[in-house]
């Protein structure tokens, strides 16, 4: 997660840097990239989802402690109460489902075609994760994968586990049994 984590911060922060300058140029603070709207919208169901509130996503320079160099880093703002949290301060587990839904909705918007629909969340895919309770609390192990179908209803989700929390959360018909 660390390595794919880190390439959607990067590409993530390169793009908002485009997208405002875009903005900028064209005096229109409306305009948004589309792959960075869809995976904005992604975020946000998701934080909906865990119960987070209302949070947003954005790219901030925050000064390292100890020196006066500045670092770009994301950020969740609560758009409710305008207070942010840069995401690195998260739990473990916030940064996997984090990380978890940008790195496959980073993906999918690489593979997206705009110019037909705008709608990414809808597009089709397979995604396979190994021992997705991995760093998640009980409780988020109960709702991860039904979390993840209601984000992204097209996408065929493979996924390996050892937690007796994940089976009973699904639907039998979704279970598939894999013996040596």
């Amino acid at each position: 997660n660390n390595l794919s984590y880190s390439a959607f911060a990067k590409w993530f922060i390169e793009n908002e840097n485009n997208e405002l300058r875009l903005q900028r140029e064209y005096r229109n603070f409306d305009l948004q990239s589309p792959a960075l709207k869809s995976i904005r919208i992604a975020l946000s169901k998701t934080f909906e989802l865990l119960a987070f509130g209302q949070y947003k996503i954005i790219s901030k320079e925050i000064k390292r402690e100890g020196t006066s160099k500045l670092i770009t880093s994301l950020v969740l703002l609560n758009t409710e109460t305008q207070k942010e949290e840069d995401i690195n301060n998260k739990s473990d587990g916030e940064k996997a489902i984090i990380s978890l839904i940008a790195d496959i909705a980073y993906n999918l918007s690489l593979a997206k075609d705009f110019t037909k629909d705008d709608d990414f969340l809808k597009s089709p895919g397979i995604v396979m994760i190994d021992e997705i309770e991995t760093h998640l609390h009980p409780k988020w192990q109960r709702t991860v994968v039904n979390n993840l179908i209601r984000t992204f209803p097209n996408c065929q989700f493979i996924a390996t586990t050892h937690s007796p929390q994940i089976i009973p959360s699904l639907e039998p018909e979704r279970i598939q049994l894999i013996f040596d």
